[in-house]
């Protein structure tokens, strides 16, 4: 520590380091300080020369401590100072070059105008309420039905699937929450912390690269000013626009919960003294759900498509902020406490989840009437438990019972084992392609898995290579 103090004295008396500068600056000196400091490795990786000394810190080579010229007796911090301020000095550049949290519109021609299918691996997902890149998706579900684990999930098929980056932005909501968020991320193999080598030291692309980690978090919560809330939501686009157009990177954003990005907006106006809209909104309501909501896009590098979670006050949904989050929606996945309860996960309701994809002119007519079939087979069924619950099974015509049998399997089938909850379920998880998905329930509908009991379809993946040991009898 006493020699780390000493040499930064020296930076401060022969560098012109005042006590002015951005946080960042002494952010970036302590860490290499630290770094220079910490072993004998790397005071010699610092000293063969690896970042090119600048015309500044070359006229400090020959300089000791004392800050008298050096002779035969030169201090060996000479040429370690010149290493540090080197950093210090490359650190400047890059803050210079920092862009703002606020971006503008992309040009027309930079956007994407195909379609393409965001597969997200999920069947009841890919096959009910089909994403696409660049699409905004709302996510409905309280407490207990399965949320976190199925953002998670989303965030590991991205990363290890497709090569992607996932930034999550907790807007507004409870402490604890994102602090278990964390924690889940860890247990599940989603976070990974993990020190690089001492050789990775050396080179800064190896050391913020390649660690395993594929999600960026970035946290605001209900306790933080509502400044700190508004710009959380900014800062996290930012982030992924930065993956998208530097990286070219496919990058899935979650925002946990937008509707208080605008009632943070709403704090900050009234504090203004502007004049409020209706219900008391600030009255620039739909210019700022809009400033957010044009910069999710997919463009010709890469897209970033955001899925939100959304707080209904009251539970109206005449509300004025969720009206007009709603306008700008491609898709909404509702999670369904029932299905919750008879353990079916995900929990996604077929019913109420909807999206603007699901046409056979977008989709193919293939997956459009499975996906049809499957809503009115368990619409069917949903009419029939009323009759079953008063006159029982036996009184149904035989259509029904094999409409009952079928949907009994379809609604089993629309489970799915995940990868993050192998450390609860003790069940392998399993990443399904769209083309199985829609095989295996075109299959299932057709009659082609009649002889197999019900209880083979509950949290299984790939139906096909469970066939063969599912029909066989024990």
């Amino acid at each position: 520590l006493g020699l780390i103090l000493q040499l930064y004295e020296y930076l401060v008396e022969h560098h012109d380091i005042k006590h002015t500068h951005s946080s960042s600056t002494y952010l970036t000196m302590t860490l290499f300080l630290a770094l220079v400091a910490s072993s004998t490795d790397n005071l010699q990786i610092l000293s063969e020369g690896l970042i090119p000394s600048s015309s500044e810190s070359q006229s400090h080579m020959n300089t000791s401590y004392s800050g008298s010229s050096s002779t035969s007796n030169e201090t060996p911090w000479s040429s370690i100072v010149a290493k540090v301020s080197n950093i210090y000095y490359l650190s400047e550049r890059y803050h210079e070059s920092r862009s703002s949290i606020h971006s503008e519109n992309l040009s027309i021609l930079d956007l994407r105008v195909s379609l393409q299918l965001f597969e997200t691996g999920i069947k009841v997902v890919d096959l009910i309420t089909p994403y696409k890149k660049g699409a905004k998706i709302g996510l409905f579900g309280g407490a207990g039905v399965g949320k976190t684990v199925l953002i998670m999930e989303l965030i590991r098929n991205l990363a290890t699937e497709h090569g992607g980056v996932s930034v999550f932005a907790g807007v507004g909501e409870r402490t604890r929450e994102g602090n278990d968020l964390y924690q889940e991320m860890l247990d599940s193999g989603i976070i990974k912390l993990q020190l690089p080598d001492p050789n990775g030291m050396a080179n800064p692309s190896r050391l913020f690269s390649g660690l395993g980690s594929k999600v960026t978090l970035v946290f605001g919560q209900m306790n933080e000013v509502p400044g700190a809330r508004l710009r959380v939501t900014h800062a996290s686009l930012s982030i992924s626009e930065y993956f998208r157009d530097g990286f070219g990177q496919d990058t899935l954003v979650f925002i946990d919960n937008i509707f208080r990005f605008l009632q943070a907006g709403s704090e900050i106006s009234t504090l203004l003294g502007r004049m409020p809209s209706a219900v008391g909104y600030q009255p620039t309501l739909l210019s700022d759900i809009g400033f957010i909501q044009e910069r999710i896009v997919a463009t010709v590098y890469g897209s970033i498509t955001s899925i939100q979670a959304i707080y209904v006050p009251a539970d109206d949904l005449t509300d004025p902020a969720p009206v007009v989050i709603f306008g700008h929606l491609d898709a909404v996945t509702v999670l369904s406490r029932s299905l919750a309860s008879k353990g079916i996960y995900p929990s996604v309701d077929p019913f109420d989840s909807t999206s603007t994809l699901l046409d056979a002119a977008y989709i193919g007519a293939a997956h459009y009437c499975v996906a049809n079939s499957v809503s009115f087979i368990l619409q069917r069924y949903k009419e029939l438990q009323d009759i079953i619950a008063i006159l029982g099974l036996e009184e149904l015509t035989e259509s029904d019972k094999l409409v009952v049998k079928r949907s009994r399997k379809v609604e089993r089938y629309l489970s799915q084992p995940f990868y993050v909850a192998e450390v609860f379920t003790r069940i392998p998880g399993e990443y399904v392609p769209l083309s199985s998905t829609i095989d295996s329930f075109g299959k299932l509908l057709a009659g082609d898995y009649d002889e197999i009991p019900e209880e083979s379809f509950y949290l299984t993946g790939l139906l096909e290579e469970k066939t063969t040991t599912s029909a066989t009898p024990l």
